[in-house]
């Protein structure tokens, strides 16, 4: 007599698996399991599979709206029931992301739901840069001197949300076909302004999830897949319509094309000369941010791939090195860290074996 009201009990159980307490996630799990076993050998009943893949299209569907209007803790919730279906569904994402609608569905969840906040004047106004601090900034990958900027969106503001977004992420790469997602994520990219920070940092994190090991499997799926996507990123991150050689992306709001008055390479967005439209605060934070994305997204890259990033190093180790100089504290900051990540990953322990090496 229960059997129509199911799947919602199958939520309950499904959002506690992320549950902070260990004791209730364990709980939550073993339940679940026993019903999968329960179903087997159960004719014209629906699998927990099955069920699981229904209620996460119908999640996608609502979750942006949700995520605008419901209460701070509902949102934690709601993003715990999304890492569960997808931590359940394991392998079975790869299958359920092959259907056209459920990709697009999934994907236009996260840009929408990881819109950044670009408004704030913080991102401008934050000042200095790492080659005038102390030395031990380049020595500890630790350091306390190094001031790491914060992420801010628009429908949350709790940073466990934004950790669990993270995850889903790192999820969808780590069991979906890396190449669907990101080909599907670049889609959005292009599409529109509004969905292009949330889209490489989506990015960013499925491609360190598809380098984690599938527990299932017991291996990576494929790294030639792997290093071919990442090979395809760098290449989109690094192209000339995201190089620009100018002096100050910060100054651009006062003029209306940009001065060149030396040649320190920095990434930016497409800047058009002919363009009437004053630059906005809006706009240049959007630039900021979408240039650390892609600093990020190298760093990214080199944990994902170790060793094997070597071979983008001289391409990779420029822009970076480049945006230590500065002057706004987001992009030399992110650009130290991404240069943590890529020493740490190419085996050294020190950014300064890293440059003495090159």
């Amino acid at each position: 007599s229960l059997s129509d009201h199911v799947p919602k009990l199958l939520e309950s159980l499904v959002g506690l698996i992320h549950d902070s307490y260990q004791a209730v996630a364990q709980k939550a799990m073993s339940a679940l399991e026993a019903f999968k076993a329960s179903q087997l050998g159960q004719p014209g009943q629906k699998t927990l599979t099955e069920i699981l893949e229904e209620n996460i299209f119908n999640l996608a569907a609502s979750l942006p709206r949700l995520m605008k209007f419901c209460e701070e803790e509902n949102k934690l919730h709601l993003i715990h029931l999304l890492q569960g279906y997808i931590t359940l569904l394991g392998s079975n994402v790869s299958g359920f992301i092959h259907s056209s609608p459920h990709l697009k569905r999934l994907c236009l969840l996260l840009v929408q739901v990881l819109e950044m906040e670009t408004t704030d004047v913080r991102v401008v106004e934050e000042r200095g840069s790492l080659l005038h601090t102390v030395p031990e900034v380049f020595t500890e990958s630790g350091s306390v001197h190094v001031w790491r900027p914060c992420k801010y969106f628009k429908h949350f503001r709790d940073d466990a949300v934004y950790k669990g977004l993270m995850n889903v992420c790192r999820l969808l790469g780590q069991y979906g076909n890396i190449y669907i997602l990101v080909d599907h994520m670049l889609e959005l990219y292009q599409e529109s302004v509004v969905y292009k920070l949330a889209a490489v940092l989506a990015i960013n994190e499925m491609v360190f999830g598809a380098s984690l090991q599938d527990k299932e499997m017991g291996r990576i799926k494929d790294v030639q897949l792997l290093k071919d996507v990442i090979k395809m990123l760098i290449d989109e991150y690094l192209s000339q319509s995201n190089l620009k050689l100018i002096s100050d992306i910060t100054a651009s709001h006062k003029q209306s094309a940009p001065t060149f008055t030396s040649t320190s390479l920095v990434i930016v967005e497409r800047y058009d000369p002919f363009s009437q439209k004053e630059i906005t605060i809006a706009n240049r934070n959007r630039i900021i941010l979408l240039t650390c994305l892609y600093m990020e997204g190298l760093g990214k890259f080199a944990a994902a791939l170790g060793k094997d990033f070597q071979v983008h190093l001289i391409r990779g180790l420029y822009p970076l090195v480049e945006n230590l100089g500065h002057e706004n504290l987001y992009l030399s900051s992110t650009a130290y860290s991404a240069l943590v990540d890529v020493a740490l990953a190419c085996g050294h322990r020190l950014v300064l074996l890293l440059f003495r090496m090159q």
